[in-house]
C-alpha cells in the first residue's frame, strides 16, 4: 500500500484506514473496500476501483444477499486533507463528498 496515504483517515460519516490487506471504509450505513493502492497524481488526485456494501438496522439474516456492487473511488489528497466520493458504474447516484484528515477517528453513526 503507498505510504504517502498510510494509517487512518477520518471525517464527518466516514473512517479510512489503509492496512496491508488494502483500504476498509466505514461509513453510516455502509462499508466499502479497496484493494489497489491509492497512487495520486501529481495534482493530488486518484480514482481506484474497490467494492461498496450498504448495511442497514437490525439483525442481518443468514438467507440475504451480500449487496457489495463495484464502485470507483475518487478524490483529491492535499497535504494531511483528503476529499472522496464514491461513484458507481452503473449510473446509480454518487456517495459524497467526503472530508477526510490523516491521523482523525472517524465519527461514524452506524444505522439501528
Amino acid at each position: 500500500m503507498n505510504k504517502a496515504i498510510a494509517g487512518l483517515w477520518g471525517g464527518a460519516d466516514i473512517a479510512l484506514e489503509v492496512t496491508p490487506d488494502g483500504i476498509s471504509l466505514n461509513f453510516d450505513c455502509a462499508h466499502g473496500h479497496i484493494d489497489e493502492p491509492i497512487a495520486p497524481n501529481s495534482e493530488g488526485n486518484f480514482s481506484v476501483k474497490g467494492t461498496y456494501m450498504s448495511e442497514h438496522g437490525g439483525p442481518v439474516r443468514s438467507e440475504e444477499n451480500s449487496d457489495a456492487r463495484p464502485a470507483i473511488y475518487k478524490g483529491k489528497i492535499t497535504g494531511d486533507k483528503m476529499t472522496l466520493t464514491v461513484t458507481f458504474p452503473d449510473g446509480t447516484v454518487d456517495v459524497g463528498p467526503f472530508n477526510l484528515e490523516r491521523g482523525k477517528e472517524g465519527r461514524i453513526h452506524k444505522c439501528m
